[in-house]
């Protein structure tokens, strides 16, 4: 069975998987993110592995289904590609992957998604797959591979948790600025549940909450310009929130960072994220 160690992951991205699959907490909806799209394919192919092992410390590399996903023919790991030579997955084979997933495992508890070269989808496929990625059935885990970031839609950015097997800085960049997307996510649909499981990737380390605040802090300000009248809106903000409002977040953001920088408790950072900005747009 492959050992994530032998790939030379980061080690933000390998504490992140490692802490997942240890609490069974990995998100159901997931974007891996490197220059290495063999790499990206293996990492996902460990994970999924990791998904339908039936055993402590999955993968185990002895249950049946850890034997079936080492030779990449368990029936509950489907692995999208495009087909007949196109260079993206079209309309009809997201759609067939949707439909599929709504049907219960075979033999594992769980069934696993990889699809590869995410950052071909063109933005309708990209669209089609929001809702499913938002609230996909218990059972199913999406992981999308993607070698360029940029190229997914912002609203399915802020559905996905964000692994970044790349380098070390750009898998905190990546990783802080899905986490902010998130965040706003929640807030814009003043979900406190999902607010909570927004933060969840943040806990016990500080540098990233200060990392995710500086992206959000970026997302606000860009917000705040485009009620102005200047540049865009990523996000969508400027039309949900007050001006007021929007400072507010600014202002929460700048206290979090503040607590960063004294060394404050890691719990109570998280708290701080929750409490400051259910306050900041009043809710």
């Amino acid at each position: 069975m492959m050992n994530l160690n032998g790939l030379n992951i980061p080690s933000l991205a390998l504490s992140a998987f490692e802490r997942h699959i240890a609490s069974g907490t990995f998100p159901h909806s997931s974007l891996i993110v490197g220059a290495d799209e063999e790499k990206l394919l293996e990492v996902a192919r460990f994970l999924s592995a990791a998904l339908v092992c039936e055993n402590d410390g999955a993968p185990c590399g002895q249950c049946p289904n850890c034997l079936k996903s080492e030779k990449n023919v368990h029936p509950d790991i489907r692995t999208v590609s495009p087909r007949e030579k196109r260079k993206s997955v079209n309309m009809d084979e997201c759609r067939e992957m949707v439909m599929d997933s709504y049907v219960l495992p075979n033999e594992a508890q769980r069934k696993v998604y990889i699809v590869t070269s995410a950052q071909t989808l063109d933005e309708k496929v990209q669209n089609a797959m929001l809702k499913i990625l938002e609230e996909p059935p218990q059972y199913v885990y999406f992981i999308l591979l993607c070698t360029n970031p940029s190229a997914m839609l912002s609203t399915v950015m802020s559905r996905v948790s964000v692994f970044n097997v790349g380098n070390e800085t750009e898998t905190e960049d990546e990783t802080a600025r899905g986490i902010a997307l998130n965040i706003i996510d929640a807030l814009m649909k003043i979900n406190e549940i999902d607010l909570i499981r927004a933060t969840v990737p943040l806990d016990r380390d500080r540098q990233l909450v200060k990392k995710t605040m500086e992206c959000f802090k970026g997302f606000v300000n860009a917000s705040l310009r485009a009620r102005q009248g200047f540049g865009e809106d990523s996000t969508d903000m400027a039309s949900r929130f007050t001006g007021e409002e929007l400072m507010n977040l600014n202002s929460g953001a700048d206290e979090i960072i503040s607590a960063c920088d004294r060394n404050a408790n890691e719990k109570l950072l998280i708290t701080l994220i929750s409490a400051l900005f259910r306050r900041a747009i009043g809710g």
